[in-house]
Formats: structure tokens, C-alpha cells, sequence
């Protein structure tokens, strides 16, 4: 989760879908006014994930590996565009730190889940991040969402976790 660049949000979404990979559960989420201090919202005893299988290939030897794929969702339709910083902090200390930029949206027309399907799978060819994540919250909770929606998801996580570890 920590990144040198603040995430874009655009108003469209509105919940804000948090996903990460390590840490020891229970865990909490902390937002803040980046500039104030002062508290947005807090959720705590965060422990639910989903089990995303990756494969790690190295030279002609693939091995399945399997990760818990913790998440939540918040609510953003109270907040002010604006710098917000998220921490995410486990049960023995450990804590992760976003910015997270929130922005009006030029268009009032909502951008559709097939183009925000475009634009992750243009960003992945092109080994880019700028957008994913906004993208990303346009595709709402993975639970739900259609086979080729959650197999490229998986492909993003999956990349993802692999770009932590090289």
C-alpha cells in the first residue's frame, strides 16, 4: 500500500474498496485530513479476506502459491476533495501509509465497468500504475463480479504481489 505518489479518486465511486496482502489480522484502518490530522473514519477488527492463488515462475519451474487477500470498504461520499492519509496497522504493529488524493470528477457521466476492464488491462500491458487504482474502485466488490472481471483482477493482484517481492 505504501507509494511514493498519492492514489487518484474521482467522486464516481461511492465506496472505496482498500485491498492488501501481508500483515497478521486483526487489522485497522485509520483515514485522515492529510493536511489537519484530523480523523475521517476508523475501522477496526478487520479480519474477513479471500484466497487468491498466483503462480511464481522461475526459469522453466511454475509453483502455485496462495495468498489471503484482505479487504474493506469504505464510504467517501462525506468527504471533500482533497489529500486524505491512510494507514493500515496489524495486530503487532506493523502499518502501511497511502495518500490518497480525492478529485471532482470532470464528467458527470459515470465511466462504465467495461471501460475501467479497458483501461487495468491497457495499464498491466504497459506496465503502468497511474489510474489502477481508481479504475480499480469502479469494479466494486470481486465477490460478485463476472468470471472474466474476477480473472483479471486476480492477474493485477497476482502482479502485484510479485512486483513487492523483485
Amino acid at each position: 500500500m505504501s507509494k511514493d505518489r498519492p492514489a487518484i479518486l474521482s467522486s464516481h465511486p461511492e465506496q472505496i474498496r482498500i485491498e492488501w496482502v501481508h500483515g497478521l489480522p486483526p487489522f485497522t484502518l485509520e483515514v485522515f485530513h492529510a493536511t489537519g490530522n484530523d480523523a475521517v473514519s476508523e475501522t477496526t477488527d478487520l479480519t474477513d479476506y479471500q484466497t487468491i492463488k498466483c503462480t511464481q515462475t522461475i526459469g522453466q519451474t511454475s509453483t502455485p502459491l496462495r495468498y489471503h487477500l484482505y479487504s474493506v470498504s469504505l464510504s467517501n461520499t462525506e468527504w471533500a476533495p482533497g489529500d486524505y492519509a491512510i494507514y493500515l496497522s496489524d495486530v503487532i504493529g506493523n502499518v502501511a501509509y497511502r495518500l490518497l488524493t480525492k478529485v471532482d470528477s470532470d464528467s458527470p457521466d459515470e465511466p462504465s465497468k467495461l471501460s475501467a476492464l479497458k483501461v487495468i488491462r491497457t495499464l498491466l500491458e504497459e506496465r503502468r500504475i497511474d489510474g489502477l487504482f481508481d479504475n480499480r474502485q469502479l469494479l466494486g466488490d470481486l465477490v460478485v463480479a463476472p468470471y472474466l472481471t474476477k480473472l483479471l483482477m486476480r492477474k493485477v493482484h497476482c502482479s502485484s504481489i510479485q512486483e513487492l517481492f523483485n
